[in-house]
């Protein structure tokens, strides 16, 4: 069948890249051998093929290694594992939090984190099968936007533009832009009233020029977007500096500093799929509900 072919031709090519001394390429056939032997229910094969690619990639090629900590994920789980099987997609999930931290521009680790959705899904759902709301927790935040990595970055930018020209004119098409964008969204939902101050724009205004102002937010954004992608590529984020998961013993240990309860909540929303955490100095909630 398919699935003996496949295995054939990959041992065969592994075979030419290990006499040829190519050991990452010996890597990647195990990766997908690794996959073949899953997919025909071999999960020992699967887990030997897996393993000898992780002892290759792991850690000097983090794009290729979370996925053998993600097939030996499945390897456990497949033998009724489900422990050693969290632990492994744990492991996964903080290799991806190291790459998506690296990546320039946070449309960039939004496609990327799509890409690889599925890995973070599956963590969540074993997590949450096995009790393990902390374990949940952190797969959560990890799936969530990169974007608050970076809100410090503007005073940099400032900073830097008195030297160089470009990056002024790069803060100056933002701010322009944000304005633009906050007048657009006024325009689409407000009108000033009488002096009782703002009201909600009549029915008919809506329907007869909503159409042309959605389009004109959506290009504004777009351009927005674009242009803090220029500014984050022409000063460089700093490397590393989100690369670790979610800790809740320093979470809980700073919120002790506040001296008085605290609590927080936190949800993550998968296709129709809400999980809400709830979390203070003694306990951890989760909860998931699917949303109609």
């Amino acid at each position: 069948n398919a699935s003996d072919v496949c295995e054939v031709w990959l041992a065969g090519a592994r075979a030419v890249f290990a006499e040829a001394g190519l050991l990452v390429d010996v890597a990647l056939c195990d990766l997908a051998l690794g996959e073949a032997y899953l997919q025909q229910g071999q999960p020992l094969a699967s887990e030997a093929a897996f393993a000898a690619a992780l002892a290759v990639l792991s850690p000097g090629i983090p794009d290729e290694a979370w996925r053998a900590h993600h097939g030996l994920g499945r390897c456990a789980l497949a033998q009724g594992d489900r422990e050693r099987a969290l632990k492994e997609w744990l492991t996964a999930i903080e290799t991806l939090t190291g790459l998506r931290a690296s990546l320039a521009t946070e449309r960039i680790s939004g496609a990327f984190f799509t890409d690889r959705q599925a890995a973070y899904e599956a963590a969540l759902a074993l997590a949450l099968a096995l009790d393990d709301a902390e374990a949940a927790l952190v797969v959560s935040e990890a799936a969530k936007s990169q974007t608050f990595r970076s809100l410090g970055y503007p005073q940099t930018w400032r900073r830097s533009a008195h030297d160089d020209p470009y990056l002024a004119s790069l803060l100056e098409r933002e701010a322009t832009l944000r304005r633009d964008f906050d007048r657009q969204r006024r325009a689409l939902s407000l009108v000033s009233a009488d002096d009782t101050g703002l009201a909600l724009r009549d029915a008919s205004d809506l329907l007869m020029d909503q159409s042309p102002a959605l389009a004109r937010l959506r290009d504004i954004a777009n351009a927005y977007e674009e242009t803090l992608e220029l500014l984050r590529l022409a000063q460089p984020t700093r490397q590393g500096a989100a690369t670790r998961l979610f800790a809740l013993a320093e979470l809980r240990e700073s919120a002790a500093r506040l001296g008085r309860p605290w609590a927080c909540l936190t949800y993550l929303l998968v296709d129709s799929v809400l999980t809400v955490f709830y979390l203070d100095a003694d306990r951890l909630v989760a909860a998931r509900h699917t949303l109609t």
